[in-house]
């Protein structure tokens, strides 16, 4: 009879027995296997026996589902332990019943973690020792068998691709060449640390005994990178000092380590028996030793693994937030009579602190704001976010540029954003008399152009960046914008490049690209962008750039 077990979800080791010939798995009440999880669809996924085979299909789920790590896109047939994913729950399937061959590392995880200091000298276990009768069968693997099964290891570990996988084919594959094995265990130790943590559990008989794991066995083991055989742990000198050891039922025991290409261990691999009438041999631990060799690499390889689906699924979620971050940009330049306008930006990583916008009024101004967020990276990304819907609001809450800029550094002057703070220049401006009013909090002046003469930074006050200091006003400027006049707002990544000298573009350069007369404002833009571009070469952009202009027609 075929069954599933669930390995990790809302009740970890609950069999489903397979009686019937279809199973709906589902978070609806009317599904034969409710799966209690919000991520689950009322109607997830389907098993049903076509013959005598078991298949597994998709119910068109929200999340989908995954076999053996593998999307389920039409109906698959299952192979005994297959591995079932639906959303964050985990099943096995059986197809003869025999779950408890499996192990039941989620138990014994669990048991390590509810450990009090005072146990931290061992790891706890659950064992037991088979019936007397089960010792007088069969002891030993012939040369065939062993060798067919390091062959199966092999095989099996290079199409591992999750570390969990991988340690439970070692262990099957392991009582396969040594019958008189009663328990395996696998520890590995964490990244940069001296911790062992069990990984990897299976015993023959799932009745509980208490057993326990020497620290003082597998530290030793690591550290000498030697391989150790005993015919009877219990009375073996070497484990005197190991209460863990001659308290427990472990008899004839093999541990070998784990040692990766830089000769480091990085775990233990143990198989042990309950009696002293099946032992281990010499021969048995050169077996183990190279098996652990194996197990090494596959283990690196899926960890490799895992590292790059982690990795690519992090450049999936930052493709989806550099989309929505786009978002927040104007889609287009404002159409006003008179005027043209131009906009550049360029985050130096997958997502920017800068921030650009423009803001139309109820009376026909327009107002232009641009910012520069303190930091890069996805926290600048979602404070710039914010920034994006704060300052558009209150701009057109606010006639009164000074008082709109008040009301938004004191919505940033809260303890929620940390040491965080925003640099901005702002301006709004009156097409029809083509007066612009001006302010800077904390940022680069804005440049202005006029035909026939040399780019000046404008003399501002320039006063704290938003969200520094509540309360604090931003005093007000007028410009008068004559035709051909072209002002420019800047973030200081577009003076802050740096070439492979190691030099700056800077403010003299920045002045060059907009000296000579162009007849447009995107002529002019662009002129700079390439002058930076060319200035920089294939040296990455350390900041954020954000560019945009306002010039009067002539």
């Amino acid at each position: 009879m075929a069954l599933l077990r669930l390995i990790k979800g809302f009740a970890p080791g609950k069999t489903f027995p397979l009686n019937e010939s279809s199973y709906t798995l589902g978070r609806a009440h009317d599904c034969e296997i409710q799966l209690d999880a919000a991520s689950v669809s009322r109607r997830h996924v389907r098993i049903f026996r076509r013959g005598g085979d078991w298949y597994i299909e998709d119910l068109k789920s929200r999340n989908g589902t995954l076999l053996n790590n593998r999307p389920v896109l039409e109906p698959t047939r299952l192979n005994h332990r297959d591995r079932i994913q639906v959303c964050s729950i985990v099943l096995y399937f059986y197809a003869d019943g025999r779950e408890h061959e499996t192990g039941g590392i989620e138990e014994f995880q669990a048991k390590i973690a509810d450990m009090g200091p005072e146990d931290q000298s061992s790891y706890m276990a659950t064992f037991d020792m088979l019936r007397q009768k089960h010792a007088l069968g069969q002891t030993m693997a012939s040369a065939e068998v062993k060798l067919r099964a390091l062959v199966e290891i092999g095989r099996h570990l290079g199409e591992a691709v999750q570390v969990e996988e991988v340690l439970m084919r070692i262990l099957d594959s392991l009582f396969v060449i040594f019958p008189q094995a009663d328990r395996g265990i696998i520890v590995l130790r964490e990244p940069n640390t001296n911790i062992l943590v069990p990984k990897a559990l299976k015993q023959r008989n799932p009745n509980h005994d208490e057993v326990r794991l020497s620290r003082t066995i597998l530290q030793n083991v690591i550290s000498t990178g030697q391989a150790i055989l005993s015919a009877d742990a219990a009375q073996d000198s070497r484990f005197d000092m190991a209460q863990s050891i001659s308290h427990s039922p472990i008899r004839s025991m093999m541990c070998a380590p784990l040692v990766g290409i830089d000769g480091n261990a990085i775990g233990v691999l143990q198989i042990d028996a309950a009696t002293t009438m099946r032992q281990f041999t010499s021969q048995d631990l050169e077996i183990l030793a190279s098996v652990a060799n194996q197990a090494t690499v596959a283990v690196r390889n899926a960890q490799l693994m895992e590292s790059a689906m982690a990795e690519a699924s992090i450049r999936r979620e930052l493709n989806v937030a550099h989309k929505v971050q786009q978002g927040f940009l104007p889609a287009m330049k404002p159409s006003v009579n008179g005027y043209e306008f131009f906009d550049y930006y360029s985050p130096a990583r997958q997502l920017g602190g800068d921030y650009f916008d423009y803001v139309p009024l109820q009376d026909g101004r327009l107002a232009v704001i641009l910012g520069d967020v303190s930091g890069k990276g996805i926290s600048a990304s979602l404070l710039m976010a914010k920034m994006s819907a704060e300052a558009r609001y209150l701009l057109a809450m606010h006639p009164n540029l000074a008082d709109a800029m008040f009301a938004l550094n004191n919505t940033f002057c809260d303890d929620r954003w940390g040491d965080r703070f925003i640099t901005v220049a702002a301006g709004v401006l009156d097409p029809k008399t083509h007066d612009l009013e001006l302010v800077n909090a904390g940022h680069v002046p804005p440049m202005l152009c006029r035909p026939n003469m040399k780019p000046q930074a404008l003399k501002m006050e320039r006063t704290f960046p938003i969200g520094v200091f509540p309360d604090s006003t931003f005093p007000v400027i007028q410009l008068r914008l004559q035709p051909g006049d072209t002002l420019f707002f800047f973030t200081d990544g577009a003076t802050d490049g740096i070439n492979k000298n190691a030099e700056m573009f800077g403010m003299d350069r920045l002045c060059e690209c907009w000296t000579p007369y162009r007849p447009t404002i995107q002529e002019q833009g662009d002129a700079l962008i390439q002058a930076i571009s060319d200035f920089v070469g294939d040296v990455p952009y350390a900041d954020d750039i954000c560019v945009t202009g306002i010039r009067r027609k002539l």
